[in-house]
């Protein structure tokens, strides 16, 4: 199971749940269409315009990012293949999260904005 090393807070728990149960919920959607059908394209564009995203919205110090991380890393771990973009307003906040992801979540891999841009090198890495 996916583990951040600072321990969630109840609520966060609650809102970690939450998150990666309607997140799930879209990926298994996804995975009962069938590539084959004439509305696949639409019926993929359907399903995650309805479930696709969650937002995490809350005063500053609650730990949006500890929150999204376990999500995104849960999510990562239960063996769908997943490229996470994170947006964040700010220089500094993009740099503030790269660095608590790094720390926090050993399981995912985070590039870096200005040089990791090869698509070839956002292959799965081998078990």
């Amino acid at each position: 199971m996916a583990e951040s090393r600072t321990p969630l807070k109840k609520f966060q728990t609650r809102s970690v749940d939450s998150a990666t149960s309607w997140l799930t919920g879209c990926l298994d959607q996804l995975d009962r269409l069938h590539p084959e059908h004439p509305q696949f394209s639409a019926n993929r564009a359907t399903v995650i315009n309805r479930q696709g995203g969650i937002l995490f919205e809350a005063p500053t110090g609650t730990g949006k990012t500890l929150m999204a991380g376990t999500t995104a890393e849960k999510l990562s771990l239960s063996g769908h293949k997943i490229l996470w973009f994170w947006f964040a307003p700010f220089d500094g906040l993009v740099t503030q999260s790269a660095a608590t992801l790094r720390s926090e979540f050993s399981n995912l891999r985070v590039r870096e904005l200005a040089t990791d841009r090869e698509v070839a090198t956002l292959a799965c890495p081998s078990p």
